[in-house]
């Protein structure tokens, strides 16, 4: 393992031994000192034993760097909706979730809402739990959030803030929905929670250690061990049309409202579906449309046709993609008749 560039002179680090050993730490062993390798380490530099560039070399020779994780992500802890979220540092999602404004401001406050004390709620996509987490304090410990995630390093960052906050009553099911059962390919991640299903994709030969092999299956086949749910999240970057078809009799039996992300294109990658498949799936299962609109009021389609409640959601979209710079539409689907 190769070292990193390091300073031809001592001028060229900071100015108190502290400062220096903290960076070490944290620049090559990518952790936080221990107190004892702290104090000594600072004594050392403070009696001249080592220079601050040699110290550097004395850290890279050791068995410690030598042997890290270089995929390991520097952690840190964003307190928001009453929860302790535990995630990497410096990404888009710790940034959104402790920034003023909030995570997705235009849907998760109005999802809150219908959070309800003893409720069962499926988060399917969870990622890192911005849902997820909120919700599991707004059911309380008489409630149960169901967290379905395919991404397994999604699930160990979710796992994270679970035990931070907790919480007992958040299930993780370490899994896809889909409308069939079997494996599916999924790229590992660095850095970002954004990650899609390699439909009907293989990666090159020799390259698996780029990818998961993840289960995907029917949430019918899962429903009668789960329960009654209420409400349901779904964001599944395009796999949503496929979800909804493998729910098909959990939805029409518990009519449970549903919070869903919208995109013909998503669907078109993900699903091989158009958006108005989707849709009309929802529609023809009695479901009402809601858009959550980002710059104006919600907007409850009532008492229009078919083709015409379809036909307002894309143009919606379309505006949206034109004049927003977005990608989806948030809908909430309210379950009209029995």
């Amino acid at each position: 393992m190769s070292a990193p560039d390091l300073p031809d002179r001592d001028a060229d680090w900071a100015e108190t031994p502290e400062l220096v050993v903290r960076m070490l730490y944290r620049l090559l062993l990518d952790r936080e000192p221990d107190p004892g390798g702290f104090s000594h380490y600072v004594s050392v530099l403070r009696s001249n034993r080592l220079t601050a560039h040699q110290l550097a070399r004395k850290f890279v020779e050791s068995d410690e760097f030598q042997h890290r994780d270089p995929t390991r992500v520097h952690m840190a802890t964003v307190t928001a909706l009453g929860c302790r979220f535990i995630l990497p540092a410096g990404s888009v999602a710790a940034a959104e979730i402790g920034s003023p404004a909030g995570y997705e401001p235009w849907v998760l406050p109005y999802f809150l809402e219908r959070c309800r004390p003893g409720m069962t709620v499926l988060d399917v996509g969870a990622s890192w739990g911005a849902f997820a987490l909120p919700a599991a304090a707004r059911v309380g410990p008489s409630g149960r959030v169901i967290a379905i995630e395919v991404s397994p390093r999604n699930c160990a960052i979710l796992m994270r803030s679970i035990e931070a906050n907790g919480f007992g009553n958040i299930d993780v099911l370490p899994l896809g929905l889909s409308d069939c059962l079997g494996p599916e390919i999924l790229e590992r991640q660095t850095f970002t929670n954004n990650n899609a299903i390699e439909t009907d994709r293989r990666p090159p030969p020799g390259d698996w250690d780029r990818f998961d092999i993840v289960p995907v299956m029917p949430f019918d086949l899962l429903r009668s061990a789960l329960g009654p749910v209420q409400l349901v999240k779904m964001d599944i970057e395009g796999m949503e049309y496929r979800a909804a078809r493998g729910a098909a009799g959990f939805l029409r039996e518990q009519r449970p409202t549903v919070f869903v992300e919208y995109s013909p294109e998503f669907q078109k990658i993900g699903s091989r579906a158009r958006g108005a498949d989707l849709l009309g799936l929802f529609l023809d299962l009695g479901y009402a449309v809601e858009i959550l609109h980002r710059s104006q009021p919600r907007e409850r389609l009532r008492q229009l046709a078919r083709s015409a409640a379809i036909e307002r959601v894309d143009a919606a979209w379309r505006r949206h993609v034109a004049e927003e710079g977005g990608t989806h539409l948030d809908l909430c689907l309210h379950p009209s008749r029995p």
